[in-house]
C-alpha cells in the first residue's frame, strides 16, 4: 500500500507547458492563441502509444487571434503537438493528457487518501491481534480433556473473513483510485484483475466459511452428547 500511495506522491515535470486534460473518449479541443498570427498549422501530434501523425492542417480561426482543433476518440495517455504559424514565436511544442476521469492527481489530493490506507491497515493489524488473542479449541484441562465449549472460537473464522474483506476494499479503492488519476491504465488493470479475482473466491470462501461454521457446531453437540453420557473428549 505504501509502495502504491508513493506512485501518486511523485510530481512529474516537464519542459513543455500543458494545455490541460481530458477525459478518455470525449473530443479534447485544443486552442492557441496568438496576437500577430494570421494562421497556425498544426504539424505533428505524438499519441500515447509513441506514434507520430504527420497533419499539416490548418487550425480553425476562432476570431481574436485564438485557433483550435479537435481531437476526437481520445484514450488514455499524453499527446506530444509540434506546430507552425506566421506570428509569435513561429514555431511551437506542446502537449495535453487523457486519463480516465479527466483529472491528475495532485500531491495535495494523494495525500488525502492516505488516512484511508493508514486506517484499513490499522483495522488489519487489530483484526489479526483480535484473532490470535481468541481461542482456537475448547477449553481442556491438564489431561487434554475437554471442560468447556468456549464459543468465542467461532469469531475466529468470522475475523478472518473480515480480513478477506479488508483485501477486497484495498483492491476495490486502489483501482478505482487508479482509473481517476492515472493516465496510464497499466496500474489501474493490474488492481482491477486483483479485485475480479477476489469477487471471483469470495463466493467459495463463503461457502467454506459456512461449512466450517457448521461442522464446529456439530462437533460441539457431540461433545455435549458425550457428556451426557459420562464421557470427557479431547479436542480433535
Amino acid at each position: 500500500m505504501l509502495l502504491f500511495m508513493g506512485m501518486f506522491l511523485i510530481n512529474l515535470t516537464s519542459a513543455l507547458d500543458s494545455q490541460g486534460v481530458g477525459k478518455e473518449g470525449d473530443n479534447f479541443t485544443f486552442i492557441q492563441t496568438c496576437d500577430d498570427a494570421t494562421y497556425i498549422t498544426l504539424s505533428t501530434i505524438q499519441y500515447p502509444n509513441r506514434t507520430v501523425q504527420i497533419i499539416n492542417e490548418n487550425m480553425s480561426d476562432m476570431g481574436g487571434k485564438s485557433y483550435q482543433y479537435n481531437f476526437t476518440d481520445t484514450v488514455t495517455g499524453r499527446y506530444d503537438i509540434t506546430g507552425i504559424s506566421d506570428g509569435c514565436t513561429n514555431t511551437f511544442a506542446t502537449y495535453f493528457e487523457v486519463t480516465y476521469s479527466g483529472k491528475v492527481m495532485s500531491s495535495s489530493n494523494a495525500i488525502l487518501y492516505v488516512p484511508i490506507y493508514l486506517l484499513l491497515g490499522f483495522l488489519f493489524v487489530i483484526t489479526i491481534y483480535g484473532i490470535n488473542a481468541l481461542p482456537n479449541y475448547n477449553a481442556t484441562d491438564e489431561e487434554g480433556k475437554i471442560i468447556k465449549i468456549s464459543y468465542l472460537k467461532y469469531l475466529r473464522s468470522v475475523l478472518y473473513f473480515v480480513l478477506w474483506m479488508f483485501v477486497v476494499a484495498v483492491f476495490y479503492i486502489s483501482s478505482n483510485l487508479a482509473f481517476a488519476y492515472l493516465p496510464d491504465t497499466l496500474i489501474a488493470n493490474f488492481f482491477l484483475m486483483l479485485l475480479k479475482i477476489s469477487y471471483g473466491l469470495t463466493l467459495p470462501i463463503i461457502v467454506i466459511w459456512f461449512i466450517y461454521i457448521f461442522a464446529q457446531i456439530i462437533d460441539d453437540k457431540k461433545i455435549k452428547s458425550l457428556w451426557e453420557r459420562g464421557m470427557f473428549p479431547s479436542n480433535f
